[in-house]
């Protein structure tokens, strides 16, 4: 393992919440007359980011009604479910076995900082942890201003991102660090393979990879 720190994404790399992600937009889009997403396939084509364009691609009319008001409606549909949530197969052991190694480990996410932290303390991941860089709000803008920050001054080639969504590559070559993806969350493989990135079909296979030194 050639890297120092494994930069995890948060939702749908650690955490499984497709499923909710769905379930929480459904009943926005309903009130408002608009089409419901009707799969996970067809969800993991359309979400992205930033979260506003995401809504407004689905429909959403930002000039009728405030961007903050869904996420609001938003977050509540997510709380009301989020207990149901638990990790992506394969993740714990993922994370486990690079504690072994003495790799240090952190996450970039784009969720509110309270709101993550509560879910890693129900997990019993909060202490795997040394850095959770997260925002201080709901309104799941872009995670690349708090990258950036942190990434100013430190050697980029100690670290490899982990996510499971373009924007994580995005985020990952803007700032200068490496990644790899895994088609376990929020975007179909053929837009992770389109990063140009490696991929991964799934924790399972990403451990092995590790465990054997390429």
């Amino acid at each position: 393992m050639k890297y120092k720190y494994i930069v995890w994404d948060f939702n749908g790399t650690i955490v499984d919440d497709v499923r909710i992600g769905i379930d929480s937009v459904n009943p926005l889009l309903a009130a408002r007359g608009l089409k419901t997403i009707d799969s996970v396939e067809e969800y993991r084509k359309k979400f992205g980011f930033p979260i506003k364009e995401y809504y407004r691609s689905l429909g959403f009319d930002f000039d009728a009604e405030p961007y903050e008001v869904i996420a609001h409606e938003w977050v509540r549909n997510y709380k009301a479910l989020e207990p149901t949530v638990e990790t992506v197969p394969g993740v714990r052991e993922l994370i486990d076995c690079l504690t072994d190694m003495g790799v240090g480990q952190m996450i970039l996410s784009a969720s509110e900082r309270e709101m993550l932290e509560e879910k890693l303390e129900k997990l019993g991941l909060f202490d795997k942890f040394s850095h959770i860089l997260a925002l201080d709000n709901i309104y799941a803008h872009s995670k690349l201003d708090i990258a950036k920050a942190y990434f100013k001054d430190k050697n980029k080639e100690e670290y490899l991102m982990i996510g499971d969504t373009s924007h994580d590559a995005q985020v990952a070559r803007e700032v200068g660090i490496d990644a790899v993806l895994v088609e376990c969350g929020h975007h179909a493989k053929e837009r992770l393979i389109s990063t140009g990135y490696p991929v991964f079909d799934d924790m399972k296979q990403l451990l092995e990879h590790i465990k054997s030194g390429d």
